[in-house]
């Protein structure tokens, strides 16, 4: 199954893969753009918050004063500080109507930021502040609380100071800011401190708990000046080195050494609490120049952090379009780079899969993955076209190997064919050689039963001659008779002797078409081993006809035994039909000369005595020739018979010849299919 990514073109994929740093390229650059724009903004945001600084810095100063007037007030009863609270109270209500009215500007400008809505909100517990005066005068407060409720007042608007730290990101802007709020808290430190002074310089007397909250201001405020002078410029710096060296710094230094010397119980002398509240305003007015020279700073750093903000954003914005540019340009050229090769590799490959070997292969030259792809392309080409002409050779070797085969059916036909009718007019001649052999064999049986009689009627001749003596008629009428059993001799022998003829040239005939079957059985042999010979050139296909092949030399070597074995047979039966007819001619040249001897029996009886005894001498001659010539007719008729069963045998061996033939032909025609087929 085909992944998900190979259903996407290749043009598709370079594409997006052009895609993706521009995109991250996109989301880099959006990604500072924001940053930029945002250290912009809060560059801005705290520009406004360090705009409000002065309002907020006045109110703070004179709310930290009012809280100290009225502690003083009411710590000593009322003697203190009380023609001072209403002339402090207006102060305080001046500087909080100018920061409410400069808040309503900006947001009447339509800059309603977060700390805005908090600074209303802190603005808004200011409502609570006239109840607050009314129980001061009235000296329903105690001085714990009464500073309590001041400090939050204070401390809401230290906060809103404090929320620049949470927006700046610049460290320069940080610095700063860090430096102004713990400056601002060293100042809040120092105005509760001046309240606490205040009750206590006014009792003549600082309690434990008074004593302790008094020194915890002190020790409170030094660290905060310290964390100032650590975040602070070293313009800043060296102002706050000035502001603890200064006059105002040592006063109050000098009065607090009053008080610690005798664990708040010492001689305080005759400071009074207006001259302690007196003091220590002075020292907070100097802190305050400090607080205002920070503020400028502050927002002098803010608008240089956020002019520099937006120029790195006008400069991020004209590189990151540029990167585009060149990174589109690149990303192009790649682009074509790639897929402009590609495609026309895809076209060739294309063509040269339809099986057009002409087609011409750019880029071999390359040395990059395209090259090596167009040398293996070129490289597939080659093999495409040694295949196509292997494949025309192996269709060529095809083809003159059907014509091979189609000669070798033809010739292993007509030889089959030759063998079928060779084989034919062998069995014919073996049926004409039993047909013969059995004819011998009845002509023998006759010539022995005549031979007998000629061997029985010369013992009666010799009887007769022997009886001559006492009737020469008895002798002439005898002879006459054995002149016609001898005339009748003859006329067997004559037959015997032309029946021993036509055996000889049957055995003449067998004996050729043994010639014709040894010429078969040779050609059969050759044809075995020209097949075996195709077959090993064929290889693996031809083994299966090597088989077949080796089965037909078989065959024809068991044949041509076959034709040997039958070839001495009808050699054996030449030989004995050879002395057939020689005892046949001796057979009839005996009758012959019985018969001439009865003639000059019965031609001149005057030389009968000589006669009688060359009659007896012919007698005992021919009755031993006789003898001999049933000998000899006795073995015409086991010629006979040997050559009746030779003649069997031969038609065996026909018939198996017939029959391993057509198998054979069998043999080769599946041959040739399975070839074909193959």
């Amino acid at each position: 199954m085909a992944s998900p990514s190979a259903r996407v073109g290749i043009r598709t994929r370079i594409l997006l893969l052009l895609a993706l740093p521009l995109l991250l390229l996109g989301a880099v650059g959006a990604y500072l753009y924001e940053r930029e724009r945002a250290t912009a903004t809060e560059a801005g945001r705290i520009a406004e918050i360090v705009s409000l600084g002065p309002a907020l810095g006045a109110l703070v100063h004179e709310l930290q004063k009012e809280r100290g007037m009225s502690a003083g007030f009411v710590g000593s009863g009322g003697a203190r500080f009380g023609d001072r609270l209403p002339e402090q109270r207006a102060a305080t209500d001046a500087a909080l109507a100018g920061l409410r009215r400069a808040v309503e500007e900006r947001s009447a400008a339509g800059a309603e930021l977060p700390y805005l809505r908090k600074l209303k909100a802190d603005l808004a517990r200011f409502d609570g502040l006239p109840g607050l005066r009314r129980e001061v005068d009235g000296l329903r407060v105690e001085v714990a609380d009464l500073a309590r409720r001041y400090t939050e007042l204070v401390r809401s608007l230290l906060d809103t100071t404090w929320a620049m730290t949470e927006v700046a990101e610049d460290p320069r802007l940080l610095r700063a800011i860090l430096a102004h709020v713990h400056l601002l808290e060293a100042k809040e430190l120092s105005g509760l401190e001046r309240a606490l002074g205040a009750v206590g310089f006014g009792r003549g007397g600082f309690p434990p708990a008074l004593y302790n909250g008094f020194l915890e201001k002190a020790v409170l405020q030094a660290e905060h000046l310290r964390d100032a002078r650590f975040w602070a410029t070293p313009g800043m710096r060296r102002l706050i080195d000035e502001l603890s060296e200064s006059p105002a710094f040592r006063e109050v230094d000098r009065l607090r050494g009053m008080v610690t010397r005798g664990a708040g119980r010492g001689d305080l002398g005759a400071t009074t609490s207006e001259e302690w509240f007196a003091a220590v305003t002075r020292k907070i007015d100097a802190m305050k120049a400090v607080e205002d020279r920070s503020v400028r700073e502050l927002a002098s750093l803010a608008g240089v952090v956020a002019e520099q903000a937006e120029r790195h954003v006008r400069r991020l914005g004209i590189a990151a379009l540029v990167a585009l540019v060149v990174l589109l340009g690149m990303g192009t050229t790649v682009w074509r780079s790639i897929t402009v090769p590609l495609a026309r590799l895809v076209e060739t490959t294309r063509r040269l899969a339809d099986g057009d070997t002409s087609v011409v292969i750019d880029g071999t030259d390359r040395r990059d993955e395209i090259g090596t792809m167009a040398r293996a392309l070129a490289h597939f080409r080659e093999v495409r076209e040694t295949a196509d002409r292997e494949e025309r050779a192996k269709a060529e070797r095809a083809r003159r190997l059907e014509e091979t085969m189609a000669r070798f059916g033809e010739r292993v036909g007509g030889v089959l064919a030759a063998l079928a009718e060779t084989t034919a007019t062998l069995d014919q001649a073996a049926t004409e050689m039993t047909e013969t052999a059995k004819a011998t064999h009845g002509n023998a049986d006759a010539m022995a039963g005549s031979a007998e009689r000629v061997s029985a009627d010369m013992r009666t001749m010799a009887a007769a001659i022997h009886q001559l003596s006492t009737s020469v008629e008895e002798i002439a009428r005898q002879a006459g008779h054995a002149s016609a059993i001898a005339g009748g001799a003859v006329e067997d022998a004559g037959r015997a002797r032309q029946v021993a003829g036509e055996l000889a040239e049957v055995a003449r005939r067998i004996e050729e078409v043994l010639g014709l079957i040894s010429s078969i059985t040779e050609q059969t042999h050759m044809l075995a081993l020209n097949a075996t010979i195709e077959a090993a050139r064929a290889g693996e296909v031809g083994r299966g006809f090597a088989v077949v092949a080796g089965e037909v030399k078989n065959l024809a070597g068991a044949t041509a035994d076959a034709t040997e074995k039958v070839r001495a047979l009808v050699e054996q039966i030449g030989g004995a039909t050879g002395q057939v007819v020689g005892a046949v001619e001796r057979v009839h040249d005996v009758l012959s000369e019985i018969d001439g001897v009865a003639a000059t029996i019965a031609g001149a009886t005057e030389e009968q005595s000589a006669a009688v005894r060359e009659m007896s001498d012919k007698a005992e001659s021919a009755a031993s020739d006789t003898a001999r010539a049933s000998e000899a007719i006795g073995g015409v008729r086991d010629a006979a018979g040997l050559n009746d069963r030779a003649s069997e045998r031969v038609r065996a061996a026909v018939t198996v010849v017939a029959r391993q033939t057509e198998e054979l032909r069998n043999c080769v025609e599946s041959f040739l299919s399975d070839i074909r087929a193959a």
